[in-house]
C-alpha cells in the first residue's frame, strides 16, 4: 500500500475523481493517508486520523515511503488561525490553518519526507487533552462561513466544525455527524447537559443531519449552542432544538446529546 501527505495549505477531497465532483471533505497540510485506489490523475485516499475516504488530485499531494510515515500521537497541531510556514528548499511561504498537522519540531524546523520546513507559530500536542478549552476553540471559528465539506476557519460545515474543535482539545471524532452521534455517553435530559457536550439534530426527528456544541452549563441560564449553519453562530437551545434568533423560529429538531469530554 502507498502512503502520502498533503503539502499544500488545504485541498478538496471529492466524491468522484473529477474537478467537477462534489467536495465532501478537505485535507489539511500535514495530514497523511493511505492510497486505496487511483487512476491517471487522481488518488482515492483513506485519511489516517479519521478513516474518511475521498478523491484528491495527484498534483496536490506527495507520496511518502513507509519509513516516513508518522504516528499522529508524536505530532503537533497548528494553534493559529492562519500562519505562514517556510519551505526551506524554495524559500516560499505557505499558509497553514488551525488544526493542521506538523511532525516533531527541532527548534522551529521539521521534515516531512524529503521536504524541510520552518514554522514559528503556536502548537499543541496532537493528543493533549484540553477539555476545558472546547468553548474557547469553538469561538475561534465564530462567523466562519458555512462550506459543505469544509474544515478550516475560512469555510466549515457542522461536523467539520465539531471535529476540528475537538481535535484541538485532544479528542478524535469521525467526520460525519451521524457517526459522531455514536461517540461518547448518552445524556438523556437537556438539563443534564454541560458546556462542551455535542447535540445532534434532524429536520424530521429521524435522520441526524446536524451537530453543534452546547455552551452554557449554568442551570439558571438559558442554554446556548454554537454551530455551523449559514455561518458559525450562537443560538438558543432547548429540548425542542435550536431556536434561530434572527428568524425567531426553530431551525433544527433535537435528536440526542452525547458527552465526549468527561
Amino acid at each position: 500500500m502507498s502512503f502520502g501527505y498533503c503539502h499544500l495549505s488545504v485541498i478538496p477531497g471529492r466524491s468522484e475523481p473529477s474537478d467537477k465532483a462534489e467536495m465532501i471533505n478537505q485535507v489539511l497540510f500535514g495530514e497523511h493517508f493511505d492510497i486505496v485506489d487511483e487512476n491517471e490523475k487522481w488518488y482515492r485516499i483513506k485519511l489516517d486520523h479519521d478513516g474518511y475516504e475521498c478523491w484528491v488530485d495527484k498534483y496536490q499531494v506527495k507520496l511518502l515511503s513507509e519509513e516516513d510515515e508518522q504516528d499522529e500521537k508524536d505530532e503537533y497541531l497548528v494553534d493559529e488561525l492562519s500562519f505562514a510556514i517556510e519551505d526551506l528548499a524554495t524559500n516560499n511561504d505557505l499558509n497553514v490553518v488551525l488544526g493542521s498537522l506538523l511532525p516533531p519540531l527541532v527548534g522551529t524546523q521539521f521534515i516531512i519526507g524529503e521536504n524541510k520546513y520552518k514554522y514559528e507559530g503556536g502548537v499543541v500536542n496532537f493528543d493533549e487533552v484540553q477539555s476545558d478549552q472546547i468553548a474557547s476553540y469553538a469561538f475561534l471559528y465564530l462567523n466562519t462561513p458555512y462550506l459543505w465539506g469544509g474544515r478550516t476557519p475560512f469555510g466549515i460545515d457542522c461536523s467539520g466544525f465539531t471535529q476540528m474543535v475537538y481535535r484541538m482539545c485532544g479528542f478524535a471524532l469521525p467526520r460525519d455527524s451521524r457517526e459522531q452521534a455514536d461517540e461518547g455517553v448518552l445524556i438523556e435530559l437537556v438539563e443534564e447537559a454541560v458546556e462542551g457536550d455535542l447535540a445532534f439534530f434532524a429536520s424530521d426527528y429521524a435522520k441526524i443531519s446536524h451537530v453543534g456544541i452546547i455552551l452554557s452549563d449554568d442551570p439558571s441560564e438559558k442554554k446556548q449552542i454554537i454551530h455551523a449553519s449559514g455561518k458559525v453562530r450562537v443560538d438558543d437551545f432547548d429540548d425542542h432544538g435550536i431556536f434561530n434568533r434572527e428568524k425567531e423560529e426553530y431551525s433544527h429538531n433535537l435528536v440526542t446529546i452525547r458527552r465526549i469530554a468527561d
